[in-house]
């Protein structure tokens, strides 16, 4: 059985599960944002300042307003993937996006207009915010940090001093009080899972295990047959499973997603780094990183003698960073290579990757251990480090800008035409704005910095010179595009299909 809303009754409808949203995730938005306690599946109080923990647990009774809630978790889940912080930030944005497109489709306007419009003026903002961005320092660092921290300079502090030793930070729960900054080494490949369904945080789009044995293979996985007596005994030790290969079949990829998803065993594969020949040089390093046999024939029994061991593992989208147990000794691996890296006769690109092998494996990680002095104090602190550290990240990347929303606020306000006329002439254009799409999407513009105003923190854009008050440009960026791409979707909606589980 199927029911069809059609016509304005499904935009209201989705109108309504979007504000029902929005208006919960955005009071955690700026340096004085507010905190959301959620009650768990299990009845159990958590409290978050992180706008995308906030939606993740929202699912509104009405289907076509969770249809509306569910696409505005996506802007953030997106946002999440790809710059690591602005949820909150992107929701803002979608919903006055959405908003002020439908208050204009209500008073006579159309679709085309608005896509046309989007397609002019969302280039000239994201060029905008492209120009307006500064490179940033080792100095700027803390800024950023303590922005996203919700003005915690203490944190910010903290941040710093983990990206002065390494481009690669991690944050963890710690068992103290206080939070502690732990520097080791660690090595980074721009390699990814083999599949989504072994993410273990869907908020950030990672996945992580710890303590677990390694199956290193210089042979494609085409079977589980000969690979029992490994799963047999990490089910017996309760020890997760790292799987590195070149290729998995897709039978045996739906069997270990099955063991994985079912919690019979924690497994985790990843693509082995490199290509071609060179891949096998690879494998090697990963041999003595993580103490492993490596194994190039599966058409016998696995014996469990032939696995390694890996401290910690954390997959994202592009890359996999790998922290050795404290024992593994790789400084000859190094040494060997740096001596052949040296080698006179040694073409320009094998020196090229060696050179590459030697960074990997001297690379550093900083481990942030977060301090709380109980659970609920644990998970809002650790949502808000974990943020600050990816819009550092993300900051390094493309830059920042202006803070508090005020970049994009000025933006609006060097796009629109009127902003230097009078304020009658402006009086009269109020009118004409219910027909002018393009004054509804600068107006969307300015919503982040409103909301930071309402929540307290009391950011003028007209006044602002606080330099130490600055946003990733690569945050920004993705934040708007990826609202912008759900208000057309949703604009252009005129029906919604309800499948009869869904009410």
């Amino acid at each position: 059985m199927e029911e069809i809303i059609a016509n304005k009754e499904v935009l209201s409808k989705l109108l309504s599960g979007i504000d029902k949203l929005a208006n919960t995730v955005k009071v955690t938005l700026g340096p004085s944002g507010n905190t959301v306690i959620i009650a768990n599946e299990y009845g159990k109080p958590y409290a978050t300042k992180d706008g995308v923990s906030v939606s993740n647990y929202i699912k509104l009774k009405d289907p076509v307003e969770n249809i509306g809630a569910l696409m505005l978790k996506e802007v953030a889940k997106k946002t999440a993937e790809e710059a690591g912080d602005g949820t909150t930030t992107s929701i803002v944005l979608a919903q006055a996006l959405i908003t002020n497109g439908i208050k204009f489709l209500n008073n006579g306007g159309n679709y085309n207009q608005i896509k046309e419009v989007y397609a002019t003026v969302l280039p000239k903002v994201l060029n905008l915010i492209k120009e307006s961005s500064t490179t940033i320092t080792a100095d700027d660092i803390v800024d950023v940090a303590t922005v996203s921290a919700n003005n915690d300079r203490k944190i910010g502090e903290l941040i710093q001093v983990a990206f002065n030793h390494s481009t690669v930070v991690k944050v963890e729960e710690g068992k103290a009080i206080k939070d502690s900054l732990e520097l080791i080494t660690g090595v980074t490949y721009p390699v990814t899972y083999f599949s989504k369904k072994f993410i273990t945080n869907e908020a950030k789009n990672t996945a992580e295990i710890n303590d677990a044995v390694v199956l290193l293979l210089g042979c494609k996985l085409d079977k589980l047959d000969n690979l029992k007596r490994i799963l047999t005994y990490c089910n017996k030790e309760e020890k997760p499973l790292l799987i590195i290969t070149e290729f998995i079949s897709d039978d045996a990829l739906h069997m270990l997603e099955t063991n994985h998803i079912n919690n019979a065993l924690k497994i985790l594969a990843v693509k082995t780094p490199g290509y071609a020949n060179y891949r096998n040089e690879y494998i090697k390093d990963l041999s003595d990183l993580t103490d492993s046999i490596i194994i190039d024939d599966l058409s016998k029994m696995v014996e469990v003698e032939r696995l390694g061991r890996i401290k910690s593992v954390t997959v994202k989208s592009n890359e996999t960073v790998l922290i050795p147990h404290d024992d593994i000794d790789i400084e000859q691996r190094i040494t060997n290579l740096f001596t052949l890296s040296k080698q006179p006769n040694l073409g320009g690109y094998d020196k090229k990757i060696l050179l590459e092998r030697i960074d990997n494996l001297n690379g550093k990680v900083s481990i942030i251990k977060v301090g709380a002095k109980s659970e609920i104090e644990m998970k809002e602190r650790y949502d808000r480090i974990e943020d600050a550290v990816y819009a550092v990240s993300s900051a390094l990347e493309e830059g920042v800008l202006e803070g508090g929303g005020v970049a994009l606020y000025k933006i609006a306000d060097t796009l629109d035409v009127d902003s230097s006329k009078s304020f009658w002439i402006k009086l009269i254009n109020i009118f004409k704005r219910r027909k002018n799409p393009y004054k509804l999407i600068l107006n969307a513009l300015r919503a982040p910095n409103k909301t930071i105003n309402e929540n307290g923190a009391k950011v003028n854009p007209f006044i602002f010179d606080d330099y130490t008050v600055v946003d990733p440009t690569k945050v920004t960026r993705c934040a708007l595009e990826n609202a912008a791409s759900v208000a057309l979707t949703i604009l252009g909606t005129k029906a919604v299909v309800l499948n009869e589980h869904l009410w």
